[in-house]
């Protein structure tokens, strides 16, 4: 029975108080497995955020699908299942334009497919998608909104095999239009891993082969016009992008190297201004990269989201930093943070994560900006120590109002251990742990009549 109240009342303790970091604050976190099959270790893959009527959502890729999650309390209001063909699918990833969102995947009977958001939070409407019995598969997509041309990163189909890159025209957004297929003939020596393009220039980060700059001209006409394919420090070329200064950053997925900061403002020259990194040694590898002003936003696998001010880009300052896993012993691979996405309004971010779910933080502080005030809601709380041995005290602000839900979760397989209603409890309370709750990592997921609110607990 302790062991029970224990968890019911830890599952209501601040968010803010559960993740190691600096500058960066949680602001709510969605975590659930149910129906969602691992692929090893992995559950969840990319990130995306959109607006649609007025109303903020992330979309975040699992092995089973899309689901979407209402970013002002992390409560999911749709599931599109993908196209899994009896397989856990690791690789997805979603771009929007417009009012649609856009979404590959890299295994399985996959498709392009081409969703209208407008009618959340009731249904995600699918109006396109490329031929089933043709599956076209990317590893990646990107969209450059001022051009409507949609990239797909190394392309495969049963029909043609697999391109480096293709491009399509999204003058009708609901109808992608193939307009470029870019091979070695091209210029292009190795597939294409992820895109970045602004206007007419895209980057191109081609595996082992490394960066490699296009143009399109005025007759719609690619070629390659620069690049870097022998820098110190080279391994698997994985993602880059251009802040608006000119300054960019680059990222080798690979074990234990640094990134890079990029000078792009004499192409086709390229410069790689400095090197740095939040970490060394084998758990230490960067994966995607993107860039909000002269800020570089990295989902850095173990060590969660880093934030660096590249205004000058050959001395990089970390401002901020928010871990979102914590691998158990003699963990290796790939695991934490996937993807991220820092372009809504008020400096709030999106942290996608392989093993926990999906993170809504608030970055302010990592912008220079001060924290917007706090609000303590009905569900607002304090616990401490983190983790814990002998006890922990609870603080709460004030009971719920109404009764809610609490589930605990294994912090490793996802599954659910129990389920429970949480009456209106104390406002303070200083319990011992119990002996028999082993040592580990859990989630608690408190869901109340105004929020969900999930918090992570260490006991060791």
């Amino acid at each position: 029975m302790r062991l029970l109240l224990f968890l019911l009342l830890l599952s209501t303790a601040p968010a803010r108080a559960q993740q190691p970091g600096q500058n960066v604050r949680l602001l709510c976190h969605w975590f659930d497995t149910t129906g969602i099959p691992p692929s090893g270790n992995q559950y969840f893959s990319d990130v995306w955020g959109f607006t649609s009527k007025g109303v903020e959502y992330g979309v975040i890729g699992s092995t089973a699908g899309a689901h979407i999650i209402r970013v002002s309390d992390c409560r999911q209001v749709v599931f599109f299942p993908g196209r899994n063909g009896g397989q856990p699918i690791p690789h997805r990833d979603y771009k929007t334009y417009g009012h649609y969102l856009y979404a590959v995947a890299d295994e399985g009977p996959a498709t392009l497919q081409v969703f209208d958001v407008r009618f959340l939070p009731d249904s995600l409407h699918l109006v396109y998608e490329s031929p089933r019995d043709t599956p076209l598969l990317a590893h990646t997509l990107f969209i450059d909104t001022a051009t409507a041309r949609l990239y797909l990163a190394a392309p495969k189909g049963a029909s043609f095999g697999m391109d480096y890159l293709r491009v399509y025209s999204l003058a009708n957004p609901m109808r992608p239009v193939l307009t470029h297929r870019l091979n070695a003939q091209n210029g292009i020596a190795d597939k294409v891993h992820t895109i970045f393009a602004r206007n007419d220039t895209a980057y191109l980060s081609a595996a082992t082969y490394g960066l490699i700059i296009g143009r399109f001209d005025a007759a719609n006409q690619f070629s390659v016009i620069g690049g870097l394919t022998n820098y110190p420090q080279q391994g698997y070329n994985h993602s880059s992008w251009i802040g608006t200064n000119g300054a960019g950053i680059m990222a080798d997925e690979t074990h234990g190297l640094q990134m890079k900061a990029l000078n792009t403002t004499r192409l086709p020259q390229l410069r790689i201004e400095s090197f740095f990194s939040p970490c060394s040694g084998d758990t230490c590898v960067p994966h995607n990269t993107l860039m909000k002003g002269d800020r570089a936003f990295i989902a850095h696998y173990y060590q969660g989201l880093q934030i660096y001010s590249l205004a000058d880009p050959a001395n990089p300052v970390r401002t901020g930093y928010f871990d979102t896993y914590a691998p158990p012993a003699g963990h290796g691979g790939f695991a934490g943070a996937w993807g991220c996405y820092p372009f809504f309004s008020g400096n709030k971010v999106l942290i996608s994560d392989m093993q926990t779910g999906l993170y809504v933080v608030d970055a302010s502080a990592a912008m220079g900006v001060e924290f917007p005030e706090n609000r303590v809601s009905e569900s607002g709380f304090s616990i401490f120590p983190n983790p814990a041995h002998d006890f922990i005290e609870i603080q709460t602000g004030k009971p719920l109002s109404q009764p809610g839900t609490v589930e605990f979760l294994d912090g490793i397989s996802g599954k659910r251990v129990l389920k429970t209603d949480f009456p209106a409890g104390a406002s303070s309370l200083r319990l011992p742990l119990p002996p028999e709750a082993p040592a580990g990592l859990y989630f608690l997921r408190l869901i109340s009549e105004k929020q969900t609110a999930t918090a992570r607990f260490l006991k060791n």
